[in-house]
């Protein structure tokens, strides 16, 4: 399962750690919304942190991506 590494002194998110690898968690806006970049070369969409909770748990290795599918 992927967690959240939050800076421990704001509690704003830094990286999202899954079994495969670590992704650097962008914010957007006011700093409200944050985002990941999948990691594929074909696909490279932007996937919000809270998009990604309905995606959890599709493929064998628990993350996938919304757009292309393929393990995150």
């Amino acid at each position: 399962m992927a967690r959240i590494m939050s800076d421990s002194d704001t509690g704003t998110p830094r990286k999202y750690i899954t079994k495969k690898a670590e992704y650097k968690i962008i914010p957007r806006g006011t700093g409200k919304e944050y985002f990941i970049r999948c990691p594929h070369k074909d696909c490279r969409a932007e996937i919000d942190l809270r998009e990604l909770d309905k995606f959890v748990g599709l493929t064998s290795a628990g993350e996938a991506c919304p757009v292309c599918g393929k393990d995150i």
